[in-house]
């Protein structure tokens, strides 16, 4: 079966990789799942630069799952430079981090994450997560 749709990971530790690679093995809706390591790297594929400009290779995700705290661009820089670019601003971003910082998930809100989702996320919860994406992905900005 063909992946319906692109998620794209924005998460530097290999055992939150690992465990989201897992999740969507075990799911009876393919999906498929692109990682990338920090910010910066979020920021090429979603613009297609360097070796993500092949968009069948890379294709758009309809949802991205992004961490706060990375090397080289946090993910609220990421959420800021996503708002401020008009042809990606409406791709769903859940954020999955391990801060519990108030003023993280204020500004948050205000960049327009549609769901804060706080480390560590079980197993199950990130199942839960990948099949409840069509949620996410129609609630309101």
């Amino acid at each position: 079966m063909e992946p319906k749709e692109t998620v794209l990971l924005v998460e530097d530790e290999a055992d939150d990789v690992f465990m989201m690679r897992r999740a969507v093995q075990r799911m009876n809706d393919p999906i498929s799942l692109q990682v990338a390591k920090d910010g910066e790297q979020a920021v090429e594929y979603l613009s297609g630069q360097n070796q993500y400009a092949d968009r069948a290779l890379f294709p758009l995700p309809s949802l991205i799952l992004l961490d706060i705290k990375m090397p080289r661009k946090n993910g609220l820089e990421v959420m800021e430079w996503l708002h401020s670019d008009v042809t990606l601003k409406g791709i769903a971003v859940v954020m999955v981090s391990s801060s519990k910082v108030k003023s993280d998930v204020e500004r948050c809100r205000v960049l327009g994450v549609r769901a804060y989702l706080v480390k560590p996320v079980s197993f199950d919860e990130l199942k839960h997560l990948l099949t409840a994406r069509e949620e996410f992905l129609s609630l309101p900005r």
